[in-house]
C-alpha cells in the first residue's frame, strides 16, 4: 500500500542499488511510484501496479528534463526504471513484466518511465509480454525511441514510443513495434527541391524492416493541408520500401487534404 507523505513522494517498492527483485501475484499502489528499480534485475508476474490520481499539481513533472537526484528525487511513474545522468547510480537495470496490469490514474504521470545512461554498463532494458502491453493503462515515457542503452521490448521485439514526426521516422528505420503516444501531423510542404523527384512521389517516412505500427487510439495526418494545391508532386506519408507493415490499435491515418493530393501508404517493395 502507500502513504501520502508531506510532499506526495512516497514510493511503495524502492530499489536504489543493484538487487534481484521478484514480485508475483501482488497488488501494489504508489503515489510517486508503485515500483522503482534503479539497478539490478526485477521480475514481476501476475500483478497489478498503479499510482493514485490525487497528487500535488506542480510535482508530476519533477526530474523529467534533467538529471535525477538521490532517494526519491526521481520522476513520477507507476513503474520507474533506470537512471539519468547521475554517476552515483551508474548501474544496469533489467525489468521483465509477465501478465501484469500497469496503470496510471493521473494523465500527467506515465505508466512506465525508463531511462538508460549512455554507458552500456548502465543500460536499462524493459521486456513486456503481449498480455501486459495490451493491459497497459497510460504511456511509456523517458527515452522514447529505443537506443542501445535504453530498450523497450515486447517478447524480445524492440518497441519505439513516438510523439513527433522525427521520432516516427527514426522508429520506422529501426523496425519492430512502433507505438504512437501522440497525434502526429506530417509537414508535406517542407521539401527543398521537389523537382528532382521525377516520378512525382515523395515519402516522408519509410519502412525498411518488418514493422508493427500500433496507432494506440492516435492519428497520423497531413499538416499545412491548405498549401497542397501548389505542390508539383504527390507526397506519401508512409512508404513500405521493404519488409512488412502491420497496423493495429484503434486510430486513424488520414492523408485527405485539399483535393486529395497526398497518399497515406504506398507499398513500393514490401508488404
Amino acid at each position: 500500500s502507500y502513504n501520502m507523505d508531506n510532499d506526495g513522494g512516497s514510493i511503495t517498492v524502492f530499489v536504489n542499488v543493484p538487487s534481484t527483485l521478484t514480485i508475483k501475484n501482488s497488488t501494489i499502489v504508489g503515489v510517486q511510484n508503485a515500483v522503482m528499480v534503479r539497478g539490478g534485475t526485477a521480475t514481476i508476474e501476475n500483478s497489478e501496479l498503479s499510482t493514485v490520481k490525487d497528487i500535488k499539481e506542480d510535482i508530476s513533472t519533477y526530474y523529467t528534463n534533467g538529471a535525477w537526484g538521490s532517494g526519491n528525487y526521481v520522476p513520477f511513474a507507476t513503474l520507474l526504471m533506470g537512471n539519468r545522468e547521475n554517476a552515483s547510480y551508474n548501474y544496469a537495470t533489467s525489468v521483465t513484466l509477465t501478465n501484469c496490469t500497469i496503470t496510471s490514474n493521473n494523465e500527467e504521470v506515465p505508466a512506465i518511465y525508463i531511462w538508460g545512461n549512455k554507458d552500456e554498463a548502465a543500460k536499462a532494458v524493459l521486456n513486456i509480454d503481449t498480455a501486459t502491453f495490451e493491459k497497459l493503462n497510460g504511456t511509456i515515457d523517458g527515452t522514447l525511441v529505443s537506443t542501445e542503452t535504453s530498450k523497450v521490448e515486447i517478447n524480445g521485439t524492440c518497441v519505439s514510443n513516438v510523439s513527433t514526426e522525427e521520432e516516427l521516422k527514426a522508429a520506422f528505420e529501426k523496425g519492430g513495434i512502433v507505438v504512437l503516444n501522440e497525434d502526429i501531423e506530417i509537414d508535406v510542404t517542407n521539401v527543398v527541391n521537389p523537382d528532382k523527384y521525377t516520378d512525382h512521389l515523395y515519402a516522408f517516412t519509410k519502412i525498411t524492416k518488418d514493422t508493427i505500427l500500433n496507432l494506440n487510439g492516435k492519428k497520423i495526418s497531413v499538416k499545412n493541408a491548405e498549401n497542397l494545391g501548389s505542390l508539383v508532386y504527390y507526397p506519401i506519408l508512409i512508404s513500405v520500401n521493404s519488409g512488412t507493415l502491420t497496423i493495429n490499435g484503434d486510430g486513424v491515418i488520414d492523408a485527405e487534404a485539399n483535393f486529395n493530393s497526398a497518399y497515406a501508404i504506398d507499398v513500393y517493395g514490401g508488404n
